[in-house]
């Protein structure tokens, strides 16, 4: 109830989907993902949850073209450690 995420006052939530990270991914989902529209991309990594080079180079090709760039988070798929 006296969350700092209160979310009454929204129309509509954001559109944001969870990328999954793994050893020599294609760059096909991440482009898919960059192109869709969204407002947000969740990335899932492996390990210390860093990008792949493959997503790296993806995204800065976006960024190079002057494209619209959704929010992007890093996440790790870890337990601890």
């Amino acid at each position: 109830v006296g969350s700092e995420f209160d979310v009454r006052g929204l129309k509509q939530l954001p559109k944001v989907e969870i990328a999954y990270s793994y050893a020599d991914p294609s760059p096909v989902a991440v482009q898919a993902l960059l192109g869709s529209g969204l407002d947000g991309i969740v990335f899932a990594g492996t390990g210390a949850g860093l990008l792949s080079k493959v997503e790296r180079e993806a995204i800065g090709k976006v960024r190079a073209a002057g494209e619209r760039m959704p929010v992007l988070v890093r996440s790790s798929r870890v337990g601890n450690g």
